[in-house]
């Protein structure tokens, strides 16, 4: 499974288990390694704040892919990928953001209920985010 994926399985993963113990991030960590037991060993990680806390997948995957983009490098074979919410707070006390819009807040919220009930009726991976079926890596930067 290419790192992409990866991360997008994981926060996806971590923003379900944010919103069932009704808590959002402030930052997110990301972790990649090759195995130790090649010659071209590598492992490198980076923490990104999140311009708000969040649960939202939608938002933890495009974190966790920015921060892949800063340390992906071609040419290895990646034997872990890991994502992890930092600075955890309470959905309650989330404090916002005067510069930053977020006029649909509580359309975000319905979404995500949403799909966490059609995803806890059905299966957990019935409703997903679409960016967590690409399987290709290409840096944002070489998109022009």
């Amino acid at each position: 499974m290419r790192p992409s994926v990866r991360f997008a399985t994981h926060s996806t993963r971590a923003a379900e288990k944010l919103r069932q113990q009704k808590q959002c991030a402030t930052a997110i960590t990301i972790f990649i390694l090759t195995s130790k037991f090649k010659n071209n060993y590598y492992s490198n990680s980076v923490t990104l704040p999140l311009p708000l806390p969040s649960d939202r997948f939608s938002e933890l995957i495009n974190a966790a892919l920015r921060g892949l983009e800063l340390i992906y490098k071609d040419g290895y074979k990646y034997k872990k990928a890991e994502v992890i919410m930092q600075g955890l707070q309470s959905e309650n006390i989330v404090q916002g953001n005067v510069f930053l819009q977020d006029n649909d807040s509580d359309k975000q919220q319905k979404l995500m209920e949403a799909i966490d009930k059609i995803n806890g009726k059905l299966s957990k991976d019935s409703v997903f985010w679409r960016m967590a079926t690409i399987h290709d890596f290409t840096p944002i930067s070489t998109l022009n």
